[in-house]
């Protein structure tokens, strides 16, 4: 915790990116319990948000490794908003 109070001291800006994806991704998982398939299918949900922390995990070790650029909105992320709106958008049942 003190390392990351002591990134945000320095570079604010710069840690607010990478912490940024962590809430955007428990915003989607709340929003994924009003889904059906979040009842039926826990434990591939929870399997399925793990499988994007890991991508975006990763972004984040090649930015801090082989100086790769990290994008705050990681493109991984789209993979959680799919099933939101084929059931709120186009109202497609499970």
């Amino acid at each position: 915790m003190d390392a990351l109070i002591d990134a945000y001291r320095k570079k604010p800006k710069r840690t607010m990116q990478f912490i940024a994806p962590i809430p955007i991704v428990i915003i989607l998982y709340v929003l994924h319990t009003f889904l059906p398939s979040f009842t039926s299918a826990g434990a591939i949900t929870i399997v399925h948000f793990n499988l994007v922390m890991a991508v975006v995990t990763l972004d984040l070790m090649l930015c801090n490794m082989a100086s790769k650029p990290f994008m705050a909105l990681n493109p991984a992320l789209l993979l959680l908003v799919v099933p939101l709106v084929a059931f709120f958008g186009f109202k497609v049942e499970p």
